[in-house]
């Protein structure tokens, strides 16, 4: 589904003296009206990313997942549109979710609104449904809603179906009552073992190890160096899993994509280290590189070390952009800060000592 981003409550009377009631049903019991039958599976907590066009985009906090089932009962297709182009989320277009406010028939207002999770200018990889669809006679559609959170005090819940839902004879939302679900206990996103392959979206990735040194690089001229500092080194493997060949586009090539990252605890990014035009790193991809069904690359990034003393573990982020692929594989990498010696041809020369002279008499 894809929810728009504003809301207009709206009444919607058959007459100036009179309205007809909506039709209210409760999960896991039908809401049929018109030409079609809508069910509310489940409502759960979930962990989820999102993403656009540059990669994953990282949802910091459990999300409400509502699982939905659409059946055509009438004779012709039905077109299942939830409002994904209004400009405005009325309940005579878009579907809408409410802290119930009671009463028979309900009557939800705009401070009873609780807002869905923009699909609009990102999308859910995980979504069935992403634009109008039809549905043909007798056939089922199942459809993911996700909404933020409601406040901990609100125990029950209204979600309000727009009457286009049940084709064009029908003038009225439906509404679906639920208790609202625990939020306690929300399994968090998977996250993978530095040393073992972890799988993405058609790719396998495994970071094998991390180092901190001072890093050999070599000029143009073919003179070679070493990094200013020492820095953070990151060797990985992406293998291809599926049937395609893949594309990995590395940092320096694609800078329209999110930047692979490390992040502590508190989500902050080391700064990822970059080599000027003309210096070369061993072992570092600088161009795209393909990588063929069943095939493996091996990569090494490159960050700046974090402040003295920091330990404990990373979390390395990678989004699957990055070859062609959607979500965001995450990977604990154990981190403990050193301060590495220059290596030996790189440290300066060692003056001899002399000794000194004997004392005159």
């Amino acid at each position: 589904m894809r929810v728009a981003r504003f809301f207009v409550c709206v009444l919607v009377c058959l007459t100036a003296i009179a309205c007809k009631k909506p039709v209210v049903t409760t999960m896991g019991q039908p809401l049929a009206q018109g030409s079609a039958e809508v069910v509310l599976n489940s409502a759960t907590y979930v962990r989820i990313d999102l993403e656009d066009a540059a990669g994953a985009v990282i949802v910091s906090e459990p999300v409400l997942q509502l699982d939905l089932s659409v059946t055509n009962t009438g004779a012709g297709p039905l077109s299942y549109d939830l409002g994904w182009a209004a400009t405005a989320a009325t309940q005579a277009q878009s579907v809408l979710l409410f802290a119930d406010p009671g009463g028979t028939p309900p009557e939800p207002q705009q401070a009873d609104n609780i807002p869905g999770i923009d699909t609009i200018l990102t999308r859910y990889p995980a979504d069935p449904v992403t634009a109008v669809t039809t549905i043909e006679p007798g056939a089922t559609l199942n459809d993911l809603l996700l909404f933020s959170a409601p406040s901990a005090d609100v125990t029950s819940l209204l979600l309000s179906i727009p009457p286009r839902v049940f084709g064009s004879e029908v003038e009225l939302p439906g509404y679906i009552r639920f208790d609202a679900p625990s939020a306690a206990d929300v399994a968090a996103l998977p996250v993978g073992t530095m040393g073992t392959p972890v799988a993405g979206d058609g790719y396998a990735l495994n970071v094998q190890r991390i180092s901190t040194v001072y890093e050999r690089i070599t000029n143009t001229s073919g003179e070679e160096g070493i990094t200013g500092q020492p820095v953070v080194k990151l060797e990985l493997a992406i293998s291809n899993t599926g049937g395609e060949a893949l594309t990995y586009r590395p940092p320096n090539t694609s800078r329209d994509l999110r930047t692979p990252s490390l992040v502590g605890a508190d989500m902050v990014p080391l700064n990822f280290a970059t080599f000027p035009a003309g210096i070369t790193v061993a072992g570092r991809i600088t161009a795209a590189s393909p990588i063929a069904a069943g095939a493996t690359i091996n990569e090494v990034l490159y960050f700046d070390r974090p402040a003295q003393g920091s330990a404990g573990n990373l979390t390395f982020l990678f989004h699957g952009k990055r070859v062609g692929r959607t979500g965001l594989t995450r990977v604990n990498v154990p981190y403990t800060w050193s301060d590495p010696p220059l290596p030996e041809e790189w440290r300066p020369p060692v003056q001899p000592t002399q000794d000194a002279p004997d004392a005159q008499e």
